[in-house]
């Protein structure tokens, strides 16, 4: 005599089956999902960064400025330089330059 069956014979392979195409279309959809997920995070990302270079980049105007401004400070330099040459050169009893040796 044969042990009792509590199913028929030809569901459990459909139950497997079935189950097996759950998973398929699960882990599918999970994917799609999740790339689509990423590459929304990487367009966001990228734009935000192009924007941002973008309302940061300095106008023609704002460049003429610093470079007249960098070279305000070249020439307060070096007229602060020829100063202090003079001044130092001024203190001696003769005109006789100054020779430093090393």
């Amino acid at each position: 005599m044969e042990g009792a069956r509590l199913i028929e014979p030809g569901v459990k392979y459909w139950i497997l089956q079935t189950l097996k195409e759950s998973s398929k279309h699960k882990y599918i959809s999970r994917s799609i999902t999740g790339n689509i997920l990423i590459a929304a995070a990487l367009i966001i990302f990228v734009g935000g960064f192009i924007t941002y270079k973008y309302y940061t980049k300095l106008t023609p105007q704002e460049k003429a400025a610093n470079a007249r401004d960098k070279n305000g400070h070249l020439l307060s330099t070096m007229l602060t330089h020829k100063v202090d040459t003079y001044r130092k050169n001024e203190d001696l009893i003769t005109d006789m330059p100054i020779w430093d040796m090393p």
